[in-house]
């Protein structure tokens, strides 16, 4: 499928599905054994991870969460839609961007952080287990209800001002690898 190089909601959906039949393991060491998180990516994630929520001042169609991102693949939902909301270009494009380069983010090499939002020098509402963290992004993970180690991504966005890794305990990555579901 070609994709415009403007067309940051169909590069994102299109990156995203990329990762639907993959899960990313992680082992870091703490207090002298090795744990592990399973990070799973699904369909229904993609409406908030692209900051869908912060499009309340446009009308779109009325998909489920499940089915936006087939829909935004399928040309129901386009970029000419969403860049008409006030807060696009502030809130929806740093994560769209963030998400196009999701895989190769996990691929390459990045800092783990355990995070406690309250930590934070800042106030913030972003409730997560793990922060990854490259130079450029953040991409925050939580647990899935009840589980110790499977986790999906519940936020991602462009580094900006606030710093989300200070005073967070830095993890010790020991391997790191994308893997089929």
């Amino acid at each position: 499928m070609c994709v415009e190089n403007n067309d940051l909601l169909l590069k994102a959906a299109l990156a995203w599905q990329e990762l639907l039949n993959r899960k990313c393991v992680v082992k870091y060491s703490k207090r002298e054994s090795i744990k592990e998180i399973i990070i799973k990516f699904s369909e229904e994630d993609f409406y908030h991870l692209a900051g869908f929520q912060y499009l309340e001042d446009i009308r779109l169609p009325r998909y489920s969460h499940k089915k936006v991102l087939n829909r935004i693949i399928a040309g129901d939902i386009t970029q000419d839609m969403i860049s008409k909301g006030c807060k696009y270009d502030s809130f929806v494009k740093p994560r769209l961007m963030v998400l196009i380069e999701v895989k190769e983010l996990l691929e390459k090499e990045f800092e783990l952080f355990s995070f406690n939002q309250f930590r934070c020098s800042f106030y913030t509402q972003l409730k997560a287990d793990y922060i990854i963290s490259n130079n450029d992004d953040y991409v925050f993970v939580v647990k899935e209800n009840g589980s110790e180690f499977e986790c999906r991504c519940c936020s991602a966005f462009k580094i900006a001002q606030r710093n989300y890794t200070n005073n967070q305990k830095k993890l010790k990555i020991v391997s790191k690898e994308i893997q089929p579901a």
